[in-house]
């Protein structure tokens, strides 16, 4: 069977465990919605895992008079910033990755985080297709967690191949993001002056392009993002941040 079949076969898991996990989720008021993950054309060299896709931030279910991506991983700044940043950092141009997450249900933030034991049990229901995933995707690949939360729950696990964390890309972990850069003050400074918002629009067109999301929604997205407050220091503090961390992951990996 060939490796986008394989893929697609994955896919209807990950459908029927969100049914699954619905079953739960409906007593309290909501439900969850597959968003599906950029799909790799073959197995990759890193694959990065971040905890449960969110509604909001400009990607999810596509909603009558919002400009939404059908794709995880593909909406807010902040997720082409994590783009840029593998591409640019950790793949170095050479190398190829594979953003996914620990539950592929869409929801909303506060239901996701209502409850760290909640989630940790819905993790566990999703880990036996997380661990299909991987070695579908990348069984030799590095596992990077994407925030402390996935760090924690895949090395209870004993997650096989996991390497070192970064930090998560969401607003809500913001107040982390000037910890590195505050200890490296000059540097900063200089790597400031070497991004800006048309670096995270070459990389939105080229993630889209190569997902094979279609123009409209492409030019919609960069409308979308345009109107927003840009690559402010934060963000900036946010990139240099990835950058310090795939440096040192990448040099973890070569010894």
């Amino acid at each position: 069977m060939s490796f986008s079949k394989q893929y697609a076969a994955l896919e209807a898991k990950f459908k029927a465990q969100v049914d699954r996990d619905n079953e739960d989720f409906r007593p309290h008021g909501f439900e969850s919605k597959f968003l599906a993950n950029i799909a790799p054309k073959g197995p990759v060299d890193y694959i990065l895992v971040a905890m449960e896709p969110s509604f909001g931030g400009g990607s999810g279910i596509p909603t009558p008079g919002k400009a939404l991506n059908s794709r995880n991983f593909a909406g807010s700044l902040e997720d082409f910033i994590l783009h840029y940043c593998v591409k640019e950092y950790l793949c170095e141009g050479e190398r190829t990755y594979y953003l996914t997450d620990l539950s592929q249900g869409a929801m909303p933030v506060a239901k996701a985080s209502s409850s760290l034991a909640l989630r940790y049990e819905r993790y566990k229901r999703w880990y036996t297709l997380i661990c299909e995933e991987i070695e579908l995707v990348g069984p030799n690949a590095p596992i990077i967690p994407v925030g402390y939360v996935v760090r924690d729950f895949l090395e209870v696990q004993n997650t096989q191949n996991l390497t070192g964390e970064i930090l998560h890309y969401s607003p809500s972990a913001a107040a982390h993001r000037p910890k590195i850069p505050d200890l490296q003050d000059v540097e900063f400074s200089e790597f400031k002056k070497t991004v800006d918002m048309s670096v995270i629009e070459m990389t939105i067109r080229r993630v889209m392009e190569e997902a094979r999301l279609g123009s409209a929604p492409l030019e919609a997205t960069l409308k979308r993002l345009r109107r927003g407050s840009g690559l402010t220091k934060s963000r900036k503090q946010l990139m240099f941040t990835y950058k310090c961390q795939f440096e040192k992951i990448l040099k973890a990996n070569a010894r």
